[in-house]
């Protein structure tokens, strides 16, 4: 039995016990939280034994052998490569690292230190995303797409009002990039790879981080649109155009229903021209267990020896593209 600490004590730490229930041979036997009060009323709140107050003592817990880590994105580095060389297996929220010298960093050491390292992206481990390129063929060749995750943040409302949160606070390498962005450009390496050209836009807002931006991705055979905003809220559904129709995702992270659309050949003035035959089809793409169960169950498989390095390389990419975003918009996580 695998026992797992949790760092963090945030609603996206919630999720991964809840998921953790679902999977076999894991038992989530501490949290880490700097504040022991308001850690033990956590622990009891979900049933966790153990409660740690200092990075050190949960290095030091040899009853440990995974632990997930959900701290400010800044964090994200520094505590894996501690836990990693204390031995421990890292699963770590995403985005893994803030840069790629970052990332090379941690990898680095679980390699040196033979630990498992992953990045927790939820969309990379489900059933509906690992079917994405057979699900895709059968309108393809895919020429165009648009990934899109626009969600307003309610921390954007307290940032008005001058309190400054995590999530707008640049020096924890946050924003609506990292926080946001991060699932559309997976969901792009997912579907087409690495691309061959990155053009970038963002709106920074003033004495903050990024709130809002748009990527241009350019592939050998289509492209890619990113939108991602936590300064307005988004109502389209993400999308693949291929020759002979359409994809429509309802949702990157929680998809419910996707819907296949053969190419129709009305166009918008209302002529008609050649169809590609079919009706639209809805394919029930809801995960049968938590969404976060899979990549657990993922990451306790490379624990118990089914290693790969394809997860690792996925994470690479998209840092290399978001590296090159916000050089081009000029997002500075020191500022």
């Amino acid at each position: 039995m695998h026992r797992l600490a949790v760092i963090g004590t945030n609603f996206v730490t919630d999720w991964l016990i809840d998921a953790a229930r679902e999977v076999e041979n894991v038992t989530v036997a501490a949290v880490l939280s700097r504040d022991c009060e308001h850690g033990r009323a956590y622990a009891d709140a979900h049933d966790i034994p153990d409660v740690c107050t200092t990075l050190d003592a949960l290095c030091e817990d040899r009853t440990i052998d995974c632990v997930y880590i959900a701290s400010p994105n800044a964090l994200h580095v520094p505590q894996a490569v501690r836990l990693l060389e204390a031995g421990k297996h890292v699963l770590c929220e995403k985005p893994l690292a803030p840069d790629l010298s970052r990332f090379d960093e941690a990898v680095r050491t679980a390699r040196k230190q033979d630990r498992v390292l992953m990045e927790a992206m939820v969309l990379a481990h489900l059933p509906c995303w690992k079917q994405i390129r057979e699900t895709a063929a059968q309108i393809g060749p895919i020429r165009r797409a648009l990934f899109t995750f626009c969600q307003y943040s309610s921390r954007y409302d307290k940032f008005k009002a001058g309190i400054v949160e995590n999530a707008f606070n640049p020096c924890l390498c946050n924003g609506a990039l990292m926080d946001l962005g991060v699932y559309c450009l997976h969901a792009a390496q997912l579907t087409f790879g690495t691309p061959t050209d990155i053009r970038a836009a963002a709106y920074r807002i003033p004495g903050s981080i990024d709130g809002a931006g748009s990527i241009i991705l350019t592939y050998a055979d289509g492209i890619a649109d990113i939108q991602y905003s936590k300064i307005s809220q988004g109502l389209n559904a993400s999308e693949l155009q291929g020759e002979r129709g359409s994809l429509l995702i309802d949702s990157l992270t929680r998809p419910k229903a996707w819907t296949l659309v053969p190419r129709t050949g009305k166009r918008s003035d209302g002529v008609a021209v050649q169809t590609a035959g079919g009706d639209p089809r809805t394919l029930d793409v809801t995960p049968p267990r938590h969404p976060m169960a899979y990549e657990l169950e993922e990451f306790l498989a490379q624990v118990d020896g089914a290693r790969t390095e394809r997860y690792l390389d996925d994470t690479r990419a998209v840092i290399a593209v978001m590296d090159a975003a916000r050089m081009q918009t000029g997002i500075d996580f020191t500022a």
